[in-house]
């Protein structure tokens, strides 16, 4: 199954109403259970903050018995960023037999990783390696091209993979926002932190993340309508 994930009551109308995808709300409003499992997102700032990871979170601790052996993540507004859409499940299994991950979101920049991550949110490159103290191959350094989530798929015990290796560094990012915004309001609103340059900024942080991690695992990505992106196109930049 692929989880399509919303926000809110209107946004239901932009939803594959497809046997493989099912709509997932990422706020109570919409999706009473988000909870459930998962403390960590009875926090608005928290489920602001991490966007459709917490449904990936949620998801991986309250897997659901969907009848397949694989699991899949897109947003309501894809079709503002990808026409990719799949009626038959052999569109997927049949990927899957020759690659472990299936992005229909796979973006070349004309510059590198860490470069075009820097330029498109200023201090995340610092954030990632010095705060949360992932070690980032050089790849990232001299590739240009990656795989973002959410739009993508893979068998659900390599999602599980995932999910372990990231959850010390969501719970840890957590914890960050909570400080930093705790000293936010004792200060007056003078920091400059890179969490506070966007609602979801550690969300982008997860982002670049799951390319660390496929990397990291030599993992084989097979990517449907990839887009060349410059820097300069601000309208087409990952957000």
């Amino acid at each position: 199954m692929i989880y399509q994930f919303y926000f809110l009551p209107e946004q239901k109308n932009k939803l594959f109403n497809l046997p493989l995808y099912r709509g997932f709300g990422l706020e109570p409003e919409v999706n009473p259970n988000i909870t459930k499992n998962c403390p960590e997102l009875e926090s608005p700032l928290h489920r602001k903050q991490i966007v459709s990871f917490g449904g990936m979170f949620h998801l991986w601790r309250n897997m659901p018995n969907d009848g397949h052996d694989w699991i899949g993540f897109t947003s309501y507004r894809q079709l503002d960023k990808s026409k990719v859409i799949f009626k038959e499940e052999y569109e997927i299994t049949e990927k899957l037999k020759d690659s472990d991950i299936i992005s229909w979101q796979y973006c070349f920049f004309d510059i590198d990783l860490a470069s075009s991550s820097e330029e498109i949110h200023q201090g995340i490159m610092n954030f990632i390696v010095n705060e949360l103290g992932i070690k980032i191959s050089k790849s990232f350094y001299e590739c240009g091209d990656g795989a973002f989530a959410e739009y993508y798929a893979m068998k659900k015990n390599l999602f599980n993979d995932f999910m372990v290796w990231l959850e010390p560094v969501l719970q840890y990012g957590l914890f960050l926002v909570d400080g930093i915004y705790r000293r936010e309001a004792q200060i007056g609103g003078l920091s400059n932190h890179y969490l506070l340059t966007a609602s979801n900024a550690l969300g982008f942080a997860l982002e670049r993340l799951f390319i660390v991690w496929y990397m990291e695992h030599n993992l084989k990505i097979h990517s449907i309508e990839p887009k060349k992106i410059t820097i300069s196109q601000k309208s087409d930049k990952i957000t």
